[in-house]
């Protein structure tokens, strides 16, 4: 084997190795970014549960304050009418804003990290097929390296050599 032929193997087998390092980083940038996507849905769901058990603690607590507001104006004798009825009134729609809040705020959670999963699984996908690009990139590189150097007269001294060496395979009466 010439070192042309050596050489062109050697390009050919650089496509190869370029070609399985191609493909295997993006199988594994695609795991990777699938297991981010799993992990952002489940803070997400986590934050849903979250804004939901706090809602609830915040519900039991305003119980407890309205129950407070009405004994405080039951022990000095105000009876629910006029202005203390518009404090309860005024009481129970802040109560009921600070619940919403909360709620929101776990449903922006949830849209938060339901948005970073879909872009994980966009970032695997594009990993996977950027790999099949690279592939065969390094593949057509590789092969056109190896022909080149296969067809190439490095001088006119070899090409002369070549020449009379393939006369004298071919030609039966030398």
């Amino acid at each position: 084997m010439s070192g042309a032929e050596i050489a062109a193997a050697a390009a050919v087998a650089s496509a190869v190795v370029g070609t399985v390092g191609a493909i295997s980083t993006g199988i594994s940038q695609g795991r990777a970014a699938r297991y981010n996507a799993q992990v952002a849905e489940n803070n997400a769901q986590a934050a849903r549960q979250a804004a939901a058990f706090e809602a609830d603690a915040e519900r039991r607590r305003q119980i407890r304050l309205f129950g407070a507001q009405r004994a405080a104006y039951g022990k000095a004798g105000v009876t629910m009418e006029g202005t203390p009825l518009d404090v309860v009134g005024d009481t129970a729609a802040e109560a009921e804003l600070d619940l919403l809040a909360i709620r929101y705020q776990g449903e922006l959670g949830y849209n938060r990290g339901q948005s970073e999963a879909s872009l994980q699984r966009y970032a695997g996908r594009s990993a996977r097929m950027s790999s099949y690009y690279d592939a065969g990139s390094s593949i057509l590189k590789g092969v056109s390296a190896g022909r080149g150097l296969l067809t190439k007269d490095v001088s006119p001294e070899l090409a002369k050599y070549r020449r009379l060496a393939n006369e004298a395979l071919y030609n039966p009466d030398i």
